[in-house]
């Protein structure tokens, strides 16, 4: 069955942002949702790549101890007590990034919160559209109430870990959301299906499921698929064509 995607009001897309917000493993990109990104860039968005100060510290820690890693032997390096050792030595060079050692304690996906929707309200004078993959999905459904986001879509949302029991955290937001939220969910994503969430978590009105034939990664869509996707989201956001109808890719929830 094909889910009834709101098509939403035309945009001046010169005077929309594009904000993407990624997964928490910096190191795990995707290129279904590269190739989405790019093209609506190209359609005329400007896009803005969002790093949260924790998620910038950990990019910066993991590629200044790749090196060292490297340099032991390999039972050595593959200890997680050798790897934070290393990491906590790098650090202690830099004051300027120790909130990060009090920060990684809480739950990753929360803690750039806060900045994310100072962020997001400091942008004067254009909308927001938030981009979003998997915990960058719980941030940007948290940080909604910021004036000048627009819509958001999120590709894989976390609904619940593959190797934990179900977090609240992570879904009673869905239940609260007001401003239009597309969900693109994988059919075989680990971390929940479109189905399975529309079983088991209370969703807002605001939130479309869209299901696709992929996994948590996005890297399977084939170029039909990806150009229907992108019909959708573009009518979604506001940047169709006037009259245009959305044609999302078959899904047989």
């Amino acid at each position: 069955m094909r889910p009834d995607v709101p098509s939403a009001p035309a945009v001046d897309p010169a005077a929309t942002l594009l904000l993407v917000v990624g997964r928490n493993n910096w190191k795990r990109g995707s290129r279904g949702l590269s190739r989405v990104v790019d093209e609506l860039g190209l359609a005329g968005m400007p896009v803005l790549r969002y790093e949260s100060r924790t998620g910038d510290t950990r990019r910066w820690l993991d590629e200044r101890a790749e090196p060292w890693l490297a340099a032991l032997p390999a039972g050595w390096a593959a200890l997680p007590a050798v790897r934070w050792l290393l990491k906590l030595g790098l650090l202690a060079g830099r004051p300027s990034r120790w909130d990060y050692l009090f920060a990684r304690r809480h739950e990753v996906h929360h803690t750039g919160v806060a900045a994310l929707r100072r962020f997001i309200a400091r942008q004067h004078g254009r909308r927001v559209v938030l981009l979003t993959h998997s915990a960058g999905g719980i941030a940007g459904a948290m940080a909604e109430d910021a004036p000048p986001l627009l819509c958001h879509v999120c590709f894989g949302y976390p609904f619940q870990h593959p190797e934990r029991p179900p977090e609240p955290r992570r879904t009673e937001v869905l239940a609260r959301v007001a401003r239009p939220l597309l969900i693109v969910q994988g059919e075989r994503d680990e971390y929940g299906s479109a189905a399975e969430a529309r079983r088991r978590w209370p969703l807002s009105p605001a939130i479309t499921l869209l299901a696709v034939d992929d996994d948590h990664q996005y890297d399977a869509l084939g170029e039909a698929e990806i150009q229907a996707l992108l019909h959708t989201i573009k009518a979604f956001i506001g940047l169709a064509p006037a009259g245009a109808a959305a044609h999302p890719p078959e899904n047989p929830d």
